[in-house]
């Protein structure tokens, strides 16, 4: 990683100077402007007049001074920027090989996994039939088959006391065959067209 300690030490410098320029001036007004009033009483001049010519020349050092100090602040801040931004790429670097570290160890377990043979007989899975039954459960339950009304081609499922066709259930076989009514024409369709 780079290193900016030579810049970084010249603007520790440069801020140091500057420092001294802001407190120097800033007594030199203070002393200009007590000499520069009492010149002003000596020449009969006004004393106000003095007194900002004796300050002038140490506000311009302490403002020069404060510049001074503003501009090393700036290239600090220029320092630690430069010097941050190279830490974050680092940081940014690492992620990206660890990353790129458990992608491969991914891949290589994936591509392990994918190399295993299969085995050529039947894989050994658990399922619901493997477990043991109790022995009431093993015994084959007889299907049942409802009786079956025949009517007009029909069939019609009794079952205890109700009737069923196509999915519908009835009281009574009379209620049953008078929907297999509605549903049937009275007449075959060829004898209407002949007609």
């Amino acid at each position: 990683m780079r290193s900016y300690g030579a810049a970084r030490s010249l603007f520790s410098m440069v801020s140091f100077f500057a420092w001294l320029m802001i407190i120097g001036g800033v007594i030199g007004a203070f002393v200009g402007a007590g000499v520069g009033s009492d010149m002003a009483r000596w020449n009969r001049a006004p004393e106000f007049i003095g007194t900002m010519l004796g300050a002038a020349l140490g506000i311009i050092v302490s403002i020069v001074g404060f510049l001074g100090l503003v501009t090393a602040q700036m290239g600090r801040s220029g320092v630690d920027s430069a010097e941050y931004g190279q830490q974050m790429l680092q940081i940014a670097r690492d992620h990206l090989d660890i990353s790129r570290q458990s992608l491969n160890k991914a891949d290589t377990v994936r591509q392990s996994f994918a190399a295993l043979p299969e085995s050529s007989g039947s894989r050994a899975t658990a399922s619901y039939a493997d477990t043991p039954q109790p022995a009431a459960a093993k015994e084959a339950v007889p299907a049942i088959t409802p009786p079956l009304i025949a009517y007009k081609g029909k069939e019609i499922a009794v079952l205890g006391s109700t009737f069923h066709f196509a999915g519908l259930s009835f009281d009574t076989l009379a209620a049953a065959h008078a929907h297999i009514d509605r549903l049937m024409p009275l007449r075959p369709l060829s004898a209407t067209r002949d007609a």
